[in-house]
């Protein structure tokens, strides 16, 4: 008998063995389902599936309650279903969570910086990218979301600020958008009507890059509708021999100006002497066109537009005044009359200045594109 019991015991420790090993397999087995269902979530993420990533999102979230990052998948889809409210929700409520890491946190922090941006809810966006930065200081997508943020919600001041401390840091030297950014924020504060701060924005603006267009055409602009045209004048001219290259800008208010004024020779004068600074900008080559068309100089005229035809073969609108000079000078007649009126048609149509990033246009020139927020992306279109 003494030989049965331990027998007895042996084939149970075995049984018992086996019991718990298929209990450790079961349970290994339904922990692996989560993260397969995750990883097929991510895989329909890929491919756009977006209905089904978030399914299997869904179903990995259930599983595994402490799978963050599906949470924040499943987030970001609604956000980019615009269901922001829904978006929001859910990551806010991952930020009660205890026992998260700085990385869970930060990505948490991260997906509510982009839905409220998203909702067009900026100041929102700007205290959660706050967050991000009191967690990750050198964090340097969430300088750039405060920046974004910024501008889109016309803090200027803030983003003159933040723009200059991000340059420090990247070492840049580059003062142009520094002085872009003046402008903007004395236009918002022309429109506040604090008319003393403004003018002093667009002075500081200049100080920044001589060469900033709409620091000198933007102030002026306000000045001619307040009916201070000397003042205005004073800043084109400015503008015209600091900006010899974008000097056209100006071209049609200093008209305005100094035909107010009766000073009809000063036109050409000015007109004249930016050409010579550079007589191969196409816009300048333009203008000397029609000052000579209007001087009866049609040949001269002629000879001008083949200069910009030779650079820009597709300015539909110098075609049309090229044709218009060959018929003045007697060539060409009911032939090109077909062509007149069509051409005529396109050129009542067309928009003058075209962002290059995302193709907006409009009749008058622009630096911060309303449509995408490019800085300077905007081109003159003949």
């Amino acid at each position: 008998m003494e030989f049965v019991y331990p027998g007895i015991i042996g084939i149970l420790l075995i049984i018992n063995f086996f019991t718990v090993y298929r209990i450790v397999r079961l349970k290994q087995k339904q922990q692996h389902t989560s993260p397969d269902e995750y990883t097929k979530g991510l895989n329909a993420l890929v491919d756009h599936n977006l209905p089904e990533a978030l399914e299997k999102l869904k179903r990995a979230a259930i599983k595994d309650t402490a799978n963050i990052m599906a949470y924040i998948r499943i987030g970001d889809i609604l956000r980019e279903s615009n269901k922001f409210e829904g978006a929001i929700k859910i990551h806010r409520q991952l930020t009660v969570r205890k026992n998260l890491d700085k990385i869970q946190r930060l990505k948490i922090y991260e997906a509510l910086v982009l839905d409220y941006m998203a909702a067009g809810q900026f100041e929102q966006a700007i205290e959660y990218a706050s967050l991000m930065l009191a967690l990750d200081k050198d964090n340097l997508w969430a300088l750039e979301k405060q920046l974004e943020c910024y501008e889109c919600s016309a803090q200027w001041e803030q983003a003159f600020e933040l723009k200059q401390k991000l340059q420090k840091r990247q070492n840049s030297t580059d003062k142009r958008i520094l002085a872009l950014y003046k402008v903007e924020q004395a236009k918002f504060l022309l429109q506040k009507g604090q008319e003393k701060e403004a003018l002093g924005c667009f002075k500081e603006a200049r100080k920044l890059d001589e060469t900033c267009a709409p620091a000198y055409l933007e102030q002026a602009e306000y000045l001619m509708q307040h009916n201070q045209s000397g003042d205005a004048l004073k800043i084109l001219k400015s503008f015209v021999e600091n900006v010899p290259g974008e000097a056209h800008l100006a071209f049609e208010n200093l008209k305005i100006i100094l035909f107010e004024l009766g000073h009809f020779s000063e036109v050409e004068v000015i007109y004249q002497a930016a050409f010579q600074k550079n007589p191969d900008n196409i816009h300048l080559l333009s203008v000397m066109a029609e000052m000579s068309e209007r001087k009866g100089k049609h040949e001269e005229a002629v000879a001008y537009y083949n200069q910009i035809l030779a650079r820009n073969p597709n300015a539909m609108s110098i075609w049309l005044a090229n044709l218009k000079c060959h018929e003045k000078t007697g060539q060409y007649q009911a032939a090109t009359e077909l062509v007149f009126e069509w051409l005529q048609k396109i050129e009542l149509n067309q928009k003058r200045f075209r962002c290059q990033v995302c193709l907006y246009e409009a009749e008058k020139p622009f630096w911060l594109c309303p449509e995408c927020h490019s800085w300077d992306s905007a081109e003159y279109q003949f």
